[in-house]
């Protein structure tokens, strides 16, 4: 799953770059007024990829603390930190 969360960013970044106007997201951060601005940003591929890069990192950090620590820490299961 995380793999896969780090292609869609990679795939929803290359979009942005692909398609998107500097002036069409200019606009949209001066013109923003209401909450239906942020649903259209939310749906674009800038803000799809960073989303699904923040998630897959979050992920990958949970991941490697619980393979040290376990799934639920204690201080006898805890390695050494020195």
């Amino acid at each position: 799953m995380i793999e896969r969360l780090f292609a869609e960013a990679a795939k929803e970044r290359r979009a942005h770059h692909r398609y998107s106007r500097a002036r069409d997201i200019k606009r949209r951060r001066v013109d923003g007024s209401g909450d239906a601005n942020w649903i259209a940003q939310a749906r674009t591929h800038l803000f799809r990829s960073k989303r699904a890069l923040a998630l897959a990192t979050q992920l990958r950090a949970r991941s490697v603390l619980n393979g040290a620590f376990g799934d639920k820490p204690t201080a006898r299961s805890s390695p050494q930190w020195r």
